[in-house]
């Protein structure tokens, strides 16, 4: 049991909400697609790349290129940056590697 004395962040789970109408799920999905678009084009080329060379269909992703700083805008573009990925058929995998450290 955590001995922290911060309050966890007041969220709404999707469980909790109803379910988005067609056309409500693909305005969502658009809205993703261009934020990842303007502010992660890199994962868009990566995964671009994975579906234009048929490589296998795994896109890794360091977690401190994106939640270095623990800021919300930056665990936001991680999982908008998992669901792009997942969307187009690209599993992806969390790398926790510290800087310098080697692999086992």
């Amino acid at each position: 049991m955590s001995t922290c004395v911060a309050e966890p962040k007041k969220l709404k789970p999707g469980i909790t909400q109803r379910n988005p109408t067609p056309s409500e799920e693909k305005r969502l999905v658009d809205v993703l697609t261009v934020t990842i678009e303007k502010y992660c084009p890199e994962v868009v080329q990566a995964v671009k790349s994975i579906l234009d060379t048929g490589a296998d269909r795994l896109l890794g992703l360091h977690q401190d290129a994106f939640a270095a700083g623990y800021h919300d805008d930056e665990f936001l573009l991680l999982g908008l940056a998992i669901k792009y990925a997942n969307l187009r058929g690209i599993d992806v995998m969390i790398l926790h590697r510290r800087n310098g450290e080697t692999p086992l």
